[in-house]
């Protein structure tokens, strides 16, 4: 057991140097506003460059990988390039937290019904003429039904409400395929969400919002019919692989 002086303050974690360099890079990317494809510097000019080790920058970049900041390309017309990390790493941080701390769905369905309706509102009043047609155009070609709401966020002009849906909706995705669905529920899910479409479609933010706010009690109800508003939002089995390395459930994950 390791004893300490009355006043002595916590030790804070020295950085380590694949961390410190990760910093580096990331600040050029995003302090530069650099886009992506731009080329960066070689693994070796790295190593020239910030007098690292080998081991060290190549940490850096896998850290800088997983993040989805860059993409390392091999071959002739290879190298390390600039990318945009999509949304897909957020949900799988958001799928992660949920998984520790074991939340229950009834908890997913209440911050939903918080957003949702608010961005379908935002859609009706800041979408354009030709944005209102292609609304309703992407329901007439029979959209996703989980594909739908993620399509709310980016309707909605507003960037967090986005980026937050198309991640908490990464996660609705695996419900939706796990859940009992009957054709008749996906029938009823499609013409809800054709009423929501047109509210948009015709600048009626407050109907749309009712009618997405409806649309998510009716889920809520379904799911607590068949109870599982109490059970986790994402069960500790999803994470489990099968023996050939593919997840055992079919989660997107």
């Amino acid at each position: 057991m390791e004893l300490k002086m009355p006043n002595e303050k916590p030790r804070s974690r020295l950085p380590k140097a694949s961390d410190i360099l990760a910093d580096q890079i990331r600040g050029r990317i995003l302090g530069d506003g650099l886009t992506p494809g731009t080329s960066l510097p070689s693994e070796v000019d790295l190593i020239e460059e910030s007098e690292f080790s080998r081991s060290t920058v190549r940490e850096a970049l896998r850290l800088l990988e997983a993040e989805g900041l860059i993409e390392i390309r091999r071959g002739p017309r290879g190298g390390i390039k600039v990318r945009h990390p999509d949304a897909g790493h957020v949900g799988r941080s958001l799928a992660l937290m949920m998984t520790l701390s074991q939340a229950p769905l009834w908890q997913l369905f209440e911050f939903r019904m918080i957003v949702e309706p608010e961005a379908a509102a935002a859609a009706a009043v800041r979408l354009t003429p030709k944005e209102r047609k292609e609304v309703l155009k992407a329901i007439d070609e029979d959209m996703d039904i989980v594909e739908f709401h993620r399509q709310i966020g980016i309707w909605s002009g507003n960037e967090m409400m986005n980026v937050v849906l198309a991640a908490v909706h990464d996660v609705v995705r695996w419900h939706v395929l796990r859940e009992a669905l009957t054709e008749e529920d996906v029938a009823a899910t499609k013409a809800v969400h054709i009423k929501i479409a047109r509210a948009i479609a015709e600048g009626k933010g407050r109907l749309a919002a009712t009618h997405m706010r409806k649309h998510l009690e009716s889920f809520q109800r379904l799911m607590k019919e068949q109870g599982r508003l109490d059970k986790p939002i994402v069960p500790r089995q999803t994470w489990q692989r099968s023996s050939s390395g593919a997840h055992s459930d079919g989660h997107p994950y």
